[in-house]
């Protein structure tokens, strides 16, 4: 056999020993931990999940193609920081197999890349990445504006809710004694948008508009619920709710007319309606007026009557 081929034979048992075809010492990394979604101020852990953990030259972590981390665990201070905008380490709560990312920001969104390769001669590699968007949440939740405490059925019910400085946009959702609005009441307002450096905050503001049905209001208590809910993808889910009772119906009083012919008339001094005089020891009284034409309305009508009977 020639020089030439054995070298080549050579290197390429080598190799095989390196990756590890048929042998223990074959390197792949798993599977790595990127959370989807961060949130602006908070933290986020990435981790590396690789085989074997022995054997191992470097773990490097990758921001948009960017080395920001190194951990070789042969020197005595295995981790090395690499400054990157947007990333900032906490070097305490990192290791060989997760890296902490504190303060996150806007400028934290990117592709994140775990690199693990084994020691000499051949330095086999492997890697994996996973993608992660920072969002900006407000700092309470949905407001609802516009609500009152009591309405009666075929009232309009006119309300709005709003969630402020969010990026991107938090999406609003409309729920009536638990059901989902229908689009036809809903009316959706241009965002209001605030500058923060290079970027944008929003502020939408969804508004209901929806007549009221006997049938809105529970039998039970005669409530009505009304509901908000304010959401940015699986990071964020923020609900106000807010209830009213159905106003109380003000029964008129029962009017009753009684229909009445008095024929005996007492007489009252002072009185209204009465006229009296007194001369020494006589007297004469006046009837009122009102009870002489009833008792000739009464001798009116007793004539009738006689006269058809």
């Amino acid at each position: 056999m020639k020089q030439g081929s054995r070298t080549v034979i050579c290197f390429l048992a080598l190799f095989n020993i390196g990756s590890g075809e048929g042998g223990d010492s074959y390197l792949v990394v798993n599977d790595v931990k990127v959370p989807t979604y961060g949130i602006a101020g908070k933290h986020a852990v990435l981790s590396c999940f690789y085989s074997p953990i022995h054997g191992i030259y470097s773990v490097k972590w990758y921001k948009n193609g960017l080395e920001f981390y190194s951990y070789l665990p042969e020197r005595t201070q295995p981790i090395t920081i690499h400054p990157l905008q947007g990333v900032h380490v906490n070097v305490d709560r990192s290791s060989f197999e997760s890296v902490y990312l504190g303060n996150l920001t806007l400028e934290s969104t990117g592709r994140y890349r775990c690199e693990v390769s084994g020691q000499a001669p051949i330095f086999a590699t492997d890697s994996k990445f996973g993608d992660m968007l920072v969002i900006i949440v407000p700092d309470a939740g949905p407001i609802i504006q516009g609500h009152k405490s009591r309405y009666s059925p075929g009232d309009i019910l006119n309300v709005n809710c709003t969630t402020e400085n969010t990026k991107p946009p938090a999406n609003l959702t409309w729920y009536l004694n638990n059901k989902l609005v229908d689009e036809a009441y809903i009316s959706r307002y241009p965002l209001r948008n605030r500058s923060l450096g290079f970027e944008y905050l929003h502020t939408p503001t969804l508004g209901l508009q929806y007549q009221l049905k006997q049938e809105d209001f529970s039998r039970d208590a005669s409530l009505l619920d009304l509901k908000c809910t304010a959401s940015m993808y699986e990071a964020y889910y923020k609900v106000a709710e807010v209830s009213s009772r159905m106003k109380k119906r003000h029964r008129q009083p029962r009017k009753e007319f009684k229909q009445r012919i008095e024929l005996d008339v007492e007489e009252e001094k002072g009185g209204p309606g009465y006229l009296s005089s007194h001369t020494g020891r006589s007297s004469s009284t006046t009837f009122p007026s009102n009870t002489i034409l009833s008792s000739t309305t009464t001798c009116f009508i007793f004539l009738l009557f006689s006269l058809y009977n």
